[in-house]
């Protein structure tokens, strides 16, 4: 008997649930010991361990199996792998319903954590259902009026509005509303500030719902009260009120795609409603020009495609003029004229333009700081403001950051805006037609950039550039100063910028790349092509050198730039070269195809290498390379979405290679095909039409038929004068040329 009592002990304490039972709660143990020291890995390694050892143990207590997913969630939460989190808590809210109950306190907290994860990943649609479950458990364990419920029934508001569901958000703001004038200090079950931040979100949520819905009067009845409480319960409560707009800023759809909130906008009107009331609040009797400032974003949010009310947005801006004019002239005055002349501009009406923008200057020049601002302490700023954006930049904005301690830096905002300005008369003088004003503020803007921001400054180039082309082009005269000033704003761009292939590229590249192109026109333009073909060069090397960095378009940027030189080194009669480019246009599309949306016009880059291979091989008089040429651009064509007018092109193109071979029947079957496009397709009033007239004219001219000839380019002639399109000169140029010829030969047959 003895001996079987022994035999049954020892089944018991060799049973596989014992042993169980004490391994799950020594990794838990060790799990929780590791989260202490914020060692998460290995405090998931061992719940993880825990949770099939606790799933098997019939014994074990059902709180403690929800509570080791719970534990294990906040794990991975606090790691910020918010997607494990939800996939944890989402299983143990299924294991808590089947051993625990729907609705019980362990499942609403489970409910509760799982939606603000969805909401720390933006998933505010994804995160209502959970935080309803949980909202509809703590009403059934405690009621309405305590913390759990209201605390819930807030944050669901605030995913509610987040993901658009206005109905549901106002339905729980009005019964939070209801519920919270009902609560005493006496009966309520939490700290006293709790209440108040409570009574705050949900005063915001009725906010943003009334601005939503257009109940402005509404709306305002809240601001009065709602920063009084936030003044007094927040140690920054301008800080406050801005965080608003931020937290309502993103979402994410359900495809996990970063969208813009549903409640960005009313969001937005909200904080500024608020900075509005702390200000009137701080300073009731003279408003500072904060006021104004605030007053203005509130007009762009009520002008903003989301709000659309003209109405509220000239009643704002009025009050921010009232603000400003009451004030010493200040640069946020000079912005608002500023940008108010641009509007103008904008919208075509020059007078009005002119006039706010020149407003603009003198209050910027009353409100400018009469010192020139501390270098180091400017870079200091500067370097703060761009420091907070390298999370978003990554490694371009720390290169940025390096580059900037090589060159001087001025970029303070009274000085940001004066600069602004005058680039906007500029702007405003040209589109005006009025050259004066564009040259003086262009001058100024030189003269003022030199000073405040120092010749090493990509800013004193910009000014250098467009004084250049302003020079060159609008004014035709002092080309030589042109060329000088746009070479001295090369030079300020190299040093600013370190070009090298490692460097990520940023916005100035542009910059840099523009004033190469601009120096190639202007060596076009004065015939010295070496020169010209040098620049071309350099923005082919830089291309090439950043391919591989994202940002660029290479697709189109190489190419582009082989197509270029190959005309040039064609135009120069330099057919070797020409001949290379070409073809490494052909090799480039090859390896790299274009996509949908690299451009729009793919024919370009794909069809126009043939043609310039056509028009080589004709003058190196190979016409059968050249025929082959053309037939694979029209193939090409066929495969492409192409204007009908790229067909005429290549037709005429290879009618003129059929021509220069001797074969004028075949030449005038491609003359024929290209009329009957142009006649069904396009118009006898186009480009395309008078180019078909000046290679019939040539045509009839091979042919021996003078009198035919001259009056199809009697009739290209005509049409040329009446057309204002791109290479319409070249055309006419041709046209006079091929007259001449046709005269001599007219002459020459008669005699």
């Amino acid at each position: 008997m003895k001996k079987s009592l022994l035999y049954m002990w020892l089944l018991v304490i060799c049973s596989p649930q014992v042993f169980a039972q004490k391994a799950y709660e020594e990794f838990i143990d060790k799990a929780y010991a590791h989260a202490t020291e914020e060692r998460y890995d290995s405090a998931i390694f061992y719940m993880e361990r825990a949770l099939p050892l606790l799933k098997q143990d019939t014994d074990a207590s059902p709180e403690v199996l929800i509570e080791a997913y719970h534990k294990l969630g906040e794990f991975y939460y606090l790691l910020k792998e918010y997607e494990k989190a939800i996939e944890v808590l989402e299983e143990g809210l299924q294991a808590c319903h089947q051993h625990l109950g729907e609705y019980t306190i362990d499942c609403a907290v489970l409910s509760e954590n799982t939606g603000y994860l969805y909401c720390n990943l933006l998933l505010y649609e994804s995160a209502l259902p959970p935080l309803l479950h949980s909202l509809e458990s703590y009403a059934r364990l405690y009621g309405k009026s305590n913390y759990e419920y209201l605390s819930t029934s807030l944050y669901t508001i605030q995913g509610a509005l987040k993901s658009g569901n206005f109905d549901l958000a106002k339905t729980l703001v009005q019964e939070a509303d209801s519920l919270l004038q009902g609560i005493t200090m006496e009966s309520w079950n939490s700290e006293p500030e709790v209440l108040y931040k409570l009574q705050i979100n949900q005063q915001i949520a009725q906010a943003i719902l009334y601005e939503a819905e257009g109940q402005y009067e509404r709306a305002q009845e809240i601001y009065p009260k709602l920063a009084s409480r936030v003044y007094n319960l927040y140690q920054s409560p301008y800080e406050y009120a801005l965080s608003i707009k931020t937290d309502y800023t993103l979402a994410r759809d359900r495809t996990g795609r970063y969208i813009a909130s549903p409640a960005v906008a009313p969001a937005n009107l909200v904080s500024w409603h608020l900075m509005a009331a702390l200000i009137q609040q701080d300073f009731p009797a003279n408003p500072p020009v904060a006021l104004g400032e605030v007053y203005l974003n509130l007009s762009e949010w009520y002008a903003s495609e989301d709000i659309n009310n003209a109405t509220q947005a000239a009643l704002y801006e009025e009050k921010a003029v009232v603000v400003f004019r009451a004030n010493p002239p200040s640069h946020s005055y000079a912005y608002f004229l500023a940008r108010k002349g641009s509007n103008y501009r904008k919208q075509g009406n020059y007078e009005l333009a002119l006039k706010y923008t020149q407003q603009a200057l003198k209050v910027s020049e009353a409100s400018m700081p009469l010192d020139r601002p501390n270098p180091k302490e400017i870079q200091k700023a500067e370097m703060k403001v761009l420091e907070t954006g390298i999370p978003l930049m990554g490694k371009n904005a720390r290169y940025f950051l390096r580059k900037k301690e090589n060159f001087s830096s001025y970029e303070g905002f009274y000085y940001k805006t004066h600069l602004d300005i005058l680039m906007e008369l500029y702007h405003t003088g040209i589109e005006a037609g009025n050259n004066d004003i564009a040259l003086h503020s262009i001058k100024e803007a030189t003269r003022f950039t030199a000073k405040y921001y120092g010749k090493q400054h990509p800013k004193y180039a910009d000014c250098l550039y467009e004084q250049s082309v302003l020079l060159y082009f609008l004014l035709n005269q002092q080309k030589k100063k042109a060329i000088r000033l746009a070479k001295q704003a090369l030079k300020v761009y190299e040093r600013a910028y370190n070009l090298s292939p490692e460097a990520p590229r940023f916005v100035s590249d542009n910059d840099y790349l523009n004033v190469l192109r601009q120096l190639a026109i202007y060596m076009h333009n004065e015939e010295r092509q070496q020169a010209m073909i040098e620049y071309r060069k350099r923005i082919l090397d830089f291309y090439e050198q950043h391919q591989e960095q994202s940002g660029w378009n290479n697709n189109i940027a190489i190419p582009e730039s082989y197509l270029e030189l190959a005309k040039v080194y064609l135009e120069n009669g330099e057919l070797p070269a020409a001949k290379k480019y070409a073809l490494n246009v052909i090799e480039y599309l090859n390896k790299h195809p274009l996509k949908g949306e690299d451009t729009p016009t793919p024919d370009y880059y794909y069809v126009t290498p043939y043609l310039l291979l056509g028009n080589i091989h004709t003058q190196e008089q190979d016409y059968e390379a050249s025929f082959r040429c053309y037939q694979k651009a029209i193939t090409l064509l066929d495969s492409l979405n192409t204007p009908e007018s790229k067909y005429v092109e290549v037709l005429l193109k290879a009618g003129e290679n059929f021509l220069a071979w001797g074969k004028p029947d075949e030449a005038g079957r491609c003359y024929a095909s290209a009329y009957q496009i142009i006649e069904e397709e396009i118009g006898t009033g186009s480009y395309d039409y008078a180019n078909y007239c000046y290679h019939m004219g040539l045509w009839h001219q091979a042919k021996g038929e003078y009198r035919k000839s001259e009056e199809f380019l009697q009739k290209a002639k005509k049409l040329t004068k009446q057309l204002n399109v791109k290479d319409i000169h070249e055309l006419q140029r041709k046209i006079e040329e091929a007259m001449g010829t046709n005269r001599r030969l007219s002459s020459a047959s008669q005699n």
